[in-house]
């Protein structure tokens, strides 16, 4: 099929009309409509002129196809969750200079370590997660990041393996502290070895991983581009 003809029956059905419809507004049979669409004839200079003007539309939308519509800048639904993520990221930070701090201290002073770990493993990761999937929710103000179908795809699935490791971090502390002795801690490397890779293995999936998760998330579920 030609693109005339394509973009000829594409333009045809988004406004509504149908092939007689068409045929009896240029004074043609609907078979020679139906010949322009399918790619059996095309239409002179002369009617593709008459069809831009029956349609309202330019003679080179007909020969290469509809213009897409310029991105709009500012989107409000992209304002909305600007905001939204900017207030988890600044609670993370605040979180990290007050209440971090605190918790520490009150480890130390009632030898209770689970609000901090709680903190660690749950909190932490989810404001990292906002402040990673703000980078794209800022650049969408100003342009399409959208993806394509296959690649949101490919981008969630990215996502939810990026969770993975931050899972098994805080099922790290949760074992710890129910089993803190030398079997738990084995069984614990045996299923999440990356977790206990150096002292930095802990703060690598607390942090990094989770704002990768947050990018890739915001680029999955980003439909703006359909």
């Amino acid at each position: 099929m030609n693109p005339v003809a394509k973009n000829l029956k594409t333009i045809r059905m988004k406004a509504g009309q149908t092939q007689n419809d068409l045929a009896r507004a240029l004074h043609v049979t609907r078979q020679t409509v139906s010949s322009w669409e399918t790619g059996r004839s095309e239409p002179d200079i002369e009617t593709l002129a008459a069809l831009a003007e029956y349609f309202q539309t330019d003679v080179t939308s007909l020969i290469c196809g509809p213009k897409a519509p310029p991105y709009q800048t500012m989107q409000k639904k992209y304002k909305v969750w600007c905001i939204v993520l900017g207030m988890i990221a600044l609670g993370g930070v605040a979180a990290h200079l007050w209440l971090r701090p605190q918790l520490i201290a009150h480890a130390e002073r009632m030898f209770d370590s689970v609000p901090y770990m709680l903190c660690q493993t749950a909190l932490v990761p989810l404001c990292v997660a906002a402040a990673g999937a703000l980078l794209p929710c800022l650049l969408s103000l100003r342009t399409n990041t959208a993806l394509k179908k296959p690649w949101r795809a490919v981008a969630l699935l990215l996502g939810f393996a990026a969770i993975v490791p931050s899972l098994g971090c805080a099922l790290q502390f949760a074992f710890w502290n129910r089993a803190p002795d030398a079997s738990g801690a084995a069984a614990l490397k045996l299923w999440f070895p990356f977790v206990l890779q150096g002292q930095n293995g802990p703060a690598l999936w607390t942090y990094a991983m989770p704002f990768l998760c947050g990018i890739c998330l915001f680029l999955g579920f980003n439909r703006a581009a359909d």
